[in-house]
C-alpha cells in the first residue's frame, strides 16, 4: 500500500504542476509568450456566440450565395473601420497619438529579442496578415460553393457540415507537430462528443430527394463539393497556426492582428465587388435592407473573428475549435427563442451531446485533476 500511495502522491505532484505545460506549447526564452488557459476558453465560447449570431442574421439571405458573402465580406472590413475609429476617438480623449509607429501591429514587439531588432517592421507579420485575409476570402466561397455543388447533386449538406467539423482535430496534429501541444484524454472525449453533436444536426439538412427534382440537378458536382470540403480544415487550422506564430514569435496582440486582417478582407473585397458590378456579374436587384443585413452579419463576424484570434494566441487550440463548435448549438437555442422555430427530438439529443461535450473540453482537466486528489487522499487514510 506504501509504494501505491507513493505512485499516487507522485502522479498527483505531476498533475497539478505540469498540466499547465502539458496543454500548452512550452515557453521558451526566444518566444515568452503568455498563456491562459481559463481565458481562451471564454474567448472560444464568445467567438461561437458571435458566429452563431451572423449565421441567424444571414439566414435568410443565404439564398445570394456569393453577393451574400461578398457583402458579408464588407461588413467585417466595415468592423474594423469602427474599431479603429473608437481608438482614434479614445486616443483623442486622452490627448494620446493615434497612431505610433513603433508600436504598431508590424513591429516586432518581442522583449527578448536584441535592442537592434525591437521594433523593426517585420515583412513576416504583413505577409500573416495579408494571408488570414486571403484565407478568409478563400474559404468563405469554397464553402458556397461546396454546398452548392452539394445540393445540386443530391448530397445531403451535413456531408459538408461533418467535415468541417474535423478541423479540431486538424489543428491539433499541426499544433502538436510544430508546438508539442497535446490534449487530456477527457478532452479527446469530448471532441468527440462535438463532433457527434455537430454530425448529428447537420445531416438533417437537405434532404437529396429534392434536389434530383430540381432543374440544375447535377451528380457530377458531388465529388468537387467533397473535395472542396475537405481543403476548408485545412484552410481553418491554417489561419490558426498562423494567428499563433506571429502572436509567439513577435508577441503580436491578437486583437490587432485579427482587425488588420479584417481590414486588409474589407478592401479587397471591396474591389473584387466593384468589378464583379462593372463586367455585371451581379444580376440581383440592388435592395438596401438586404445588403444593410450582409453588413451587419459581416461587423459581427468580426467580432467573432477577433475573439478567436484571442482564444488561439491564449490557449489549448484543440479545446479552442472544439468549443468554437458550440456555435451550432446557440444557433439552435437563438433561433428556438427569437424565432420560435422548435427544435426536433434529435436536434436537442444532439444539442445535449454538444453541451455534454463542451463541459468535458473546457472542466476535463479540473475533474480529473480533483479526482486524483480525492483518491489520494482516500489512499493516505
Amino acid at each position: 500500500m506504501e509504494n501505491t500511495s507513493a505512485d499516487y502522491k507522485r502522479l498527483v505532484s505531476q498533475t497539478e504542476g505540469d498540466l499547465h505545460q502539458e496543454l500548452l506549447p512550452k515557453q521558451t526564452e526566444i518566444s515568452p509568450h503568455t498563456f491562459d488557459q481559463t481565458k481562451s476558453i471564454i474567448f472560444a465560447l464568445l467567438t461561437g456566440l458571435f458566429f452563431a449570431l451572423h449565421n441567424l442574421t444571414l439566414g435568410s439571405l443565404t439564398r445570394l450565395g456569393y453577393l451574400a458573402r461578398s457583402n458579408t465580406g464588407l461588413g467585417i472590413g466595415i468592423g474594423a473601420v469602427i474599431y479603429y475609429s473608437y481608438q482614434f476617438v479614445d486616443k483623442r480623449r486622452k490627448n494620446q497619438a493615434f497612431f505610433d509607429w513603433e508600436k504598431s501591429v508590424f513591429r516586432n514587439q518581442n522583449p527578448q529579442v536584441s535592442i537592434k531588432h525591437r521594433g523593426k517592421f517585420e515583412y513576416w507579420i504583413l505577409a500573416g496578415v495579408i494571408a488570414m485575409a486571403l484565407i478568409s476570402i478563400g474559404s468563405g466561397l469554397i464553402v458556397i460553393v461546396s454546398f452548392k455543388l452539394a445540393l445540386e447533386g443530391g448530397m445531403n449538406q451535413g456531408v459538408i457540415t461533418a467535415i468541417y467539423g474535423t478541423t479540431p482535430f486538424i489543428i491539433s496534429i499541426m499544433f502538436y507537430i510544430k508546438f508539442g501541444e497535446t490534449l487530456k484524454i477527457s478532452q479527446l472525449i469530448g471532441m468527440v462528443f462535438m463532433i457527434f453533436c455537430i454530425t448529428m444536426i447537420g445531416f438533417l439538412r437537405a434532404p437529396s430527394a429534392e434536389a434530383i427534382t430540381q432543374a440544375d440537378y447535377n451528380p457530377n458536382g458531388v465529388a468537387i463539393a467533397l473535395i472542396l470540403s475537405m481543403i476548408c480544415p485545412f484552410f481553418f487550422a491554417l489561419d490558426g497556426l498562423i494567428i499563433r506564430l506571429l502572436c509567439m514569435k513577435f508577441r503580436v496582440n491578437p486583437n490587432e492582428l485579427s482587425q488588420a486582417a479584417h481590414l486588409c478582407q474589407g478592401g479587397i473585397v471591396i474591389i473584387g465587388t466593384l468589378l464583379g458590378y462593372l463586367v455585371d456579374n451581379y444580376k440581383y436587384e440592388f435592395i438596401w435592407l438586404d445588403f444593410l443585413q450582409m453588413v451587419l452579419a459581416g461587423i459581427i463576424v468580426n467580432f467573432g473573428g477577433a475573439c478567436l484570434s484571442i482564444s488561439v494566441s491564449l490557449g489549448n487550440v484543440g479545446v479552442g475549435y472544439s468549443l468554437i463548435n458550440s456555435q451550432v448549438i446557440i444557433f439552435i437555442l437563438l433561433a428556438a427563442l427569437l424565432l420560435g422555430q422548435i427544435p426536433t427530438t434529435i436536434e436537442i439529443v444532439a444539442v445535449a451531446f454538444g453541451i455534454v461535450g463542451s463541459c468535458i473540453m473546457s472542466l476535463g482537466p479540473e475533474i480529473y485533476n480533483k479526482l486524483i486528489r480525492i483518491i489520494n487522499t482516500r489512499l493516505q487514510e
